[in-house]
């Protein structure tokens, strides 16, 4: 028996947390399936390679493709926040920043449901939420196509009109096997009346196994001297671009007393670059700010997968409004600080799975106060426990889809 696994998700613009999901669900599923044919699937053809990412094919694609009789056909939503954003949302992620901004504003001017059909025909797809699909629109090959969703999130669904909630939670009865990374998508996924779906690690938690020591400390090293900083222990600090508008001065005013405090250097640096993110414009901000200290310094925009990996596990503390930022730092064991009460995400896995002292949710106001909190909890967390969950959870699911 062939397998035929199609990987589906966001990997075609760059945002650290999504390139991570192709990157670490090709590696898993390699060690199990060793001859499978494998092909990532995103909203747009697109090669992310030169980044640390993966050569994706439109997702229209899937819908056309042809499976021999003996093959048998595994779709996968590899992770992140897919159960919620519409398609105008992810739209906006594809575009320029300034392109992006003039289609927000359409879209929320015209609802964003009215856009739904529109988006669908324009990128081929009969899936009426962009990362949702029913397996009986899907080709098959000996049997009819297992459509699973590892360790997938979704805090907002409820911003989904009507129409594609109840389409989606149709598609969703007939998923295979679904996984979600809260508690918040859990109880959202349940209130519709499907099946409590267990809560899992996000599967970051073992992105450990993509970079080793050395190469960890050699992109370390490069990145401190591009950004003009000694080789010395470190803040890394990374804001969204929504979350850091109009507050760069506090933002500003809290990094000089975090060294002031504690001695660290401050690295500001990007995580996503994609519009709707926008990271590298924080850093631009901070820069004008703080670029005269000798203290503070600015990673290079370009930052690939394991650059970013490498400089968050190089550190003493993160500190950011990222998912995935917050995730490496709790792999490789470092101090860690989630800011935004509304990045509920963040929130989320710390209450799921780290300790309860570990700052999350923190206004920019209290970066100083929360990294003191989360540099004196640091030391006490181990993540080898959740990382084993995760491998648990992911090897029930191939023996339940019968790839094991």
């Amino acid at each position: 028996m062939n397998w035929k696994v199609s990987l589906v998700g966001a990997f075609d613009r760059f945002n650290y947390g999504d390139v991570l999901f192709a990157r670490i669900s090709e590696h898993l599923l390699r060690q199990a399936l060793p001859k499978a044919d494998i092909d990532f699937y995103a909203l747009r053809r697109a090669d992310l390679r030169a980044e640390g990412g993966v050569v994706c094919k439109p997702l229209s694609e899937l819908y056309s493709q042809r499976l021999s009789a003996d093959t048998r056909h595994l779709v996968v939503l590899t992770g992140g926040e897919l159960l919620a954003p519409s398609w105008g949302q992810m739209v906006e992620h594809l575009v320029s920043p300034k392109i992006s901004k003039h289609i927000m504003t359409l879209h929320h001017k015209t609802r964003y449901a009215f856009w739904t059909p529109i988006w669908r025909r324009v990128f081929g797809c009969q899936n009426q939420q962009p990362w949702t699909l029913d397996p009986r629109d899907l080709p098959s090959g000996s049997e009819p196509a297992q459509v699973v969703y590892n360790a997938v999130g979704g805090v907002s669904t409820g911003r989904l009109g009507a129409r594609v909630i109840a389409w989606q939670t149709a598609a969703l009865k007939r998923a295979s096997w679904l996984t979600v990374r809260d508690t918040p998508t859990a109880q959202a996924v349940a209130g519709r009346g499907l099946p409590m779906p267990d809560v899992v690690p996000d599967s970051a938690v073992t992105m450990s196994d993509l970079i080793s020591k050395d190469t960890r400390l050699h992109e370390r090293a490069a990145i401190l001297k591009a950004a003009g900083l000694d080789d010395a222990p470190y803040l890394c600090v990374q804001l969204a671009e929504r979350w850091s508008r109009d507050c760069d001065d506090v933002v500003a005013e809290q990094l000089r007393e975090v060294h002031r405090r504690t001695g660290l250097q401050v690295l500001s640096f990007a995580i996503g670059r994609a519009s709707a993110h926008d990271d590298q414009i924080t850093s631009l901000r901070l820069q004008a700010r703080l670029g005269n200290t000798p203290w503070f310094g600015v990673a290079p925009e370009t930052l690939t997968v394991d650059q970013i990996m490498a400089l968050i596990a190089g550190s003493q503390a993160y500190v950011g409004t990222s998912l995935h930022g917050y995730i490496t730092a709790f792999v490789f064991k470092r101090a860690r600080v989630g800011l935004e009460p509304s990045v509920r995400k963040v929130a989320g896995f710390r209450d799921a799975w780290d300790t309860a002292k570990m700052p999350a949710g923190r206004r920019v106001g209290a970066i100083a106060d929360s990294l003191d909190q989360a540099l004196v909890a640091a030391p006490k967390v181990t993540p080898n426990s959740t990382i084993e969950t995760y491998r648990n959870s992911f090897a029930t699911m191939l023996a339940r889809v019968g790839a094991v």
